[in-house]
């Protein structure tokens, strides 16, 4: 009986034992699920100022890559041009942007740098971007892409929505506001479903809800604009418009094309221009809405809106007075828009001390300014290849590796290469210089392009353009082959 007891007791605490172990891991494991669940949501590291792309499935065309056309804003919200110009691309970008595809359905990606992005479905509307191995980054860039496709447009330039079209009454405005408003809730509502089965970094749901917000309200907006004639009637297209900007100002500030073109639309349509054309402004226009950004926006909304109104002054040849410039400089608390404005009218003024027609080159030091003739001058007793070429010039792009082979081939020989870009904004050229590495000693920007005598007395009417000048400095052939076709290096040779 003792033997029995003494067994029962010890199978008892083998069983407790193993319970306590079992149930031990089991608390472990669970630990470990949450500090994994957790682990999906990490918080980016968006430091280094790149985006590197690669193309699954390449489009190729006679042996030349076909180019990726994307688009974003910049910093003023001017847009840019975002080609993706080889099977393997990188990009400088230093903070997130909004990349939009330019089809029927101006999908949109948001990428951060630091981001590797793989791209397959490249030559279809169905084009997806994903990172190998990081499943919160491919969720974020598939949620607009999908949104998209369930729900219709978030952004668009081509013709307006049903939902914004002219009817004959306020009713019927209102109806299509409920319309609208209908849209918004059920994107909402998908957002809340896809994070659900898809987790999303915080940050990324409170971008993509400004979105889906801002796009209401611009829907909104446009389908004011449509029927403007019908509202102004009633005196209700401004107080409507400036219904929208309280609502904007609500949802906060952020930096995105949905968010940025519904406010421009709006201030647009407050201050008596076409909400279509964003270029649209002159020196009576000006004041009225630079005081109406100062009086009625706060915070980066308004720090940005001053900012674009200056840029779009500027872009326009308005004189500003110093009034005006000292008004910026008090209200615009940010130090990198102020930065940005700065530069945009230092350039101007550097511009405006060169007259037309002339040949002005202007160093990357953004200093030293020199005419064209005398710099190819310095060159002689070496063959030169003059690139022609611009920042929103993707084909130009697609060359400069190829330039850079044939400088490493002839790093030997007598043969200089000279960048000449044709930018028409010196800030435009100081960027895309910088981030294809044209910044050297032999790197220029022709000031005033568009009445160069030198662009005129070769024709220059199209870009990429190659010139070669012999080491006198005659012009051997002034439209010369891409760097990318092997009958320039035969030419190089022919005359080294």
């Amino acid at each position: 009986m003792k033997k029995i007891l003494v067994f029962t007791l010890t199978a008892l605490l083998i069983a407790a034992a193993i319970f306590f172990l079992s149930n031990k891991k089991s608390i472990i494991e669970s630990n470990n699920a949450n500090k994994f669940k957790a682990s999906q949501k990490p918080k980016q590291n968006h430091t280094n100022g790149f985006v590197r792309f690669t193309i699954d499935d390449p489009n190729i065309l006679n042996g030349n890559f076909q180019t990726i056309r994307l688009y974003s804003l910049d910093s003023l919200a001017w847009g840019k041009n975002y080609d993706i110009t080889s099977q393997s691309f990188k990009k400088s970008v230093n903070e997130p942007v909004i990349l939009i595809q330019p089809n029927d359905t101006q999908t949109p990606f948001l990428v951060y740098p630091g981001d590797s992005i793989r791209i397959r479905y490249a030559k279809t509307d169905t084009m997806q971007m994903y990172i190998p191995g990081n499943a919160i980054r491919n969720n974020e860039l598939n949620f607009f892409r999908q949104l998209v496709q369930r729900t219709g447009n978030l952004y668009y330039f081509f013709a307006p929505m049903a939902y914004q079209r002219r009817v004959q009454g306020l009713n019927q405005i209102h109806s299509l506001e409920y319309t609208i408003d209908s849209i918004k809730q059920n994107r909402i509502r998908f957002l809340d479903s896809y994070q659900k089965n898809y987790p999303l970094n915080d940050d990324f749901v409170k971008i993509a809800v400004n979105c889906i917000k801002s796009t209401a309200i611009d829907d909104s907006l446009l389908l004011y604009h449509n029927n403007k004639d019908l509202l102004k009637g009633l005196n209700l297209y401004v107080p409507f418009a400036k219904a929208k900007i309280t609502s904007l100002e609500k949802i906060g500030f952020q930096p995105y094309p949905m968010f940025i073109q519904a406010s421009k639309h709006a201030l647009a349509m407050i201050t008596g221009t076409n909400p279509h054309d964003g270029m649209q402004m002159n020196a009576k226009i000006f004041p009225g809405r630079f005081d109406y950004v100062t009086t009625t926006l706060t915070g980066n909304h308004r720090n940005f809106f001053l900012s674009q109104t200056i840029n779009i002054a500027s872009k326009n040849n308005i004189n500003i007075s110093n009034a005006y410039l000292e008004k910026f400089h008090k209200y615009c608390t940010n130090k990198n828009y102020v930065k940005l404005v700065d530069a945009v009218l230092a350039d101007k003024m550097l511009k405006a001390k060169f007259k037309q027609g002339e040949d002005n080159l202007l160093s990357v030091n953004g200093r030293t300014v020199q005419d064209i003739g005398i710099v190819l001058q310095k060159y002689q007793g070496n063959l030169v290849l003059i690139d022609l070429w611009a920042s929103w010039c993707a084909p130009c792009i697609q060359e400069i590796p190829f330039t850079e082979q044939l400088k490493e081939k002839y790093k030997s020989e007598n043969i200089v290469f000279v960048t000449i870009s044709t930018d028409s904004e010196i800030s435009d050229w100081k960027k895309a210089a910088n981030a294809e590495k044209l910044n050297g000693a032999n790197d220029f920007l022709l000031l005033n392009s568009s009445s160069s005598t030198f662009m005129k007395q070769y024709r220059v009417q199209s870009i990429p353009r190659y010139m070669l000048l012999d080491k006198s400095g005659k012009m051997l052939n002034d439209d010369a082959p891409r760097p990318s076709n092997v009958k320039l290096t035969t030419l190089i040779d022919q005359y080294l």
